[in-house]
C-alpha cells in the first residue's frame, strides 16, 4: 500500500466519527417567551405611568398650595403695615373680600384664587384684632389655606 492510500484511508475514519449537528428544541425565542416579554414590559411602563402622573398632580397641587401661602403673608404684610390710628376699614371687625377676586398666584385680577379674611376685635386682648386670612381655588375639589395674625389697632401695644 502506497501512502496516498493510508491517508485516504485515514481521512474516511475520521469523517465517520463526527456526527451530523442535530437541531434542537433551544434554537431560538419562541412566540410564548415573545409575548411574555412584551406583557411584562407592558405591565412596567403602565405603572409608570400611573406614578408619573401621581407626581404631577401632587406638584401642582402642591405649586398652588405654595401660591396661596404667599397670598396670604402678602396680605398679613399688607394690614400690617396699616396705620391703627386712622381706623383703616381692612381692618374693621367683620368680614373682607379682596376687591381684586379671583387672584392669579401674583395677587393680580383673574385668577383662580378667592382671597377673603376676618377681622376679630378684642381677641385675644384688648387693643388687638386677630386677622384670619384664607385663600381658597378649585383644583379637583375645594381647597384652601388659612393664616392668623394680630394687628394692634392702638399706637402702640404692649
Amino acid at each position: 500500500m502506497g501512502t496516498t492510500e493510508r491517508i485516504s484511508a485515514t481521512h474516511a475514519n475520521v469523517s465517520r466519527q463526527w456526527p451530523a449537528p442535530r437541531r434542537t428544541r433551544d434554537a431560538g425565542i419562541s412566540t410564548v417567551e415573545v409575548l411574555v416579554g412584551v406583557l411584562v414590559f407592558a405591565l412596567v411602563a403602565s405603572g409608570s405611568m400611573v406614578l408619573s402622573i401621581g407626581s404631577m398632580k401632587a406638584t401642582t397641587t402642591s405649586r398652588q398650595a405654595t401660591a396661596a401661602a404667599t397670598l396670604i403673608y402678602d396680605k398679613i404684610d399688607q394690614l400690617r403695615a396699616l396705620d391703627p390710628a386712622a381706623v383703616p376699614a381692612d381692618l374693621a371687625a367683620g368680614s373682607h373680600s379682596d376687591p381684586l377676586n379671583p387672584l392669579t398666584e401674583t395677587a393680580q385680577t383673574g385668577g383662580k384664587f378667592t382671597r377673603t379674611w376676618v377681622v376679630t376685635e378684642d381677641s385675644p386682648a384688648i387693643g388687638l384684632s386677630e386677622v384670619v386670612v384664607t385663600v381658597s381655588w378649585n383644583e379637583s375639589s375645594a381647597r384652601s389655606v388659612r393664616g392668623t395674625t394680630y394687628v394692634c389697632r392702638r399706637p402702640a401695644c404692649a
